[in-house]
């Protein structure tokens, strides 16, 4: 009779101590989705970017890629702003992901067309890489 009782008592420990070693590799799963702390942090004012920022930035890149002159980066700044500006309102916005898929073509579209104007042919290709 003691041997059937301990025969029972440690085929439960056993089937008891895998369940508890698979609750533990989840918990500890799950303590390594803690968020990254830095991700968290603020970004300083020199990082943080502004629809203002990333036009100045495009607009480098595009001079340096395309050989821009003056009177062609003169025109494209306030483009680029505009652009930048209206993708982050639409970013912000509470439209559905369609809608804001759709108001990011038309605003491209738009865009590129008034780049069609001001870049030359050849620029024009190189941009668009066609």
């Amino acid at each position: 009779m003691k041997n059937i009782k301990t025969l029972i008592l440690s085929a439960l420990l056993i089937s008891s101590t895998g369940v508890f070693a698979q609750k533990t590799t989840s918990d500890s799963k799950q303590l390594r989705k803690v968020e990254n702390p830095q991700r968290l942090s603020v970004q300083p004012v020199s990082k943080v970017q502004t629809p203002e920022r990333l036009a100045a930035l495009e607009t480098k890149k595009m001079s340096k890629e395309l050989g821009l002159n003056s009177v062609q980066v003169s025109q494209i700044i306030p483009l680029n702003e505009v652009f930048q500006k209206d993708l982050a309102t639409i970013k912000t916005s509470k439209m559905m992901n369609t809608a804001k898929v759709e108001a990011n073509k038309r605003i491209a579209e738009t865009r590129l067309s008034k780049f069609k104007e001001i870049l030359t042919s050849e620029q024009f290709t190189k941009y668009t890489g066609k």
